[in-house]
């Protein structure tokens, strides 16, 4: 998609609602590259920031690979004290084991959806964006009354645009760019 194209599409998108955005409207996802399901990242966390490096337009991965296909800037998500539970972030354990093990190295075929909630289409479609082959690490292990974790995901390009219907069992659909 040209950035003429992706301008025209984003524009269809209008704020919904009244007053703040919560944060539970926007909702970040992950899964490994092999599987079906979206797992919502943020459980008992009402926080979550997208940093943007603009010096940078390639990213190198854990292996040494470095890949230019990043458009003008490089992102990151820093989950800061995502709670860990049993089936709310199980995906956690392995990345928890991974890094426990050294293996950090393995933890780079992810899958990445974030959704905005609060902007939609005039079919009240969500706006979404979907990242292929994210890296995955474990920043921070500890916590205190409960064990948390700073989850940071990183690799990530512009990705492929399009709309998801609903937030608690998101399906991506692609954009059509008409061509």
């Amino acid at each position: 998609m040209t950035d003429t194209q992706l301008k025209t599409y984003l524009d269809t998108f209008k704020h919904i609602g009244t007053g703040d955005v919560k944060r539970e409207l926007f909702v970040v996802y992950l899964r490994e590259t092999d599987n079906d399901t979206w797992t919502p990242l943020g459980y008992k966390q009402e926080s979550a920031a997208v940093a943007n490096n603009y010096e940078e337009t390639s990213v190198k991965d854990v292996l040494g690979n470095v890949y230019k296909d990043i458009t003008s800037k490089e992102e990151e998500i820093d989950m800061s004290e995502y709670k860990i539970h049993d089936t709310k972030s199980a995906f956690l354990d392995k990345i928890w084991k991974y890094t426990m093990g050294g293996l950090e190295n393995l933890l780079n075929s992810y899958q990445l959806l974030m959704v905005c909630g609060w902007l939609q289409d005039s079919n009240d479609q969500m706006l979404a964006r979907k990242v292929d082959n994210v890296t995955a690490n474990i920043d921070n292990m500890g916590g205190q009354g409960f064990t948390t974790a700073d989850l940071k995901i990183s690799g990530i390009s512009r990705g492929e645009f399009g709309t998801v219907a609903s937030l608690s069992s998101p399906t991506f659909t692609p954009a059509s760019t008409g061509e």
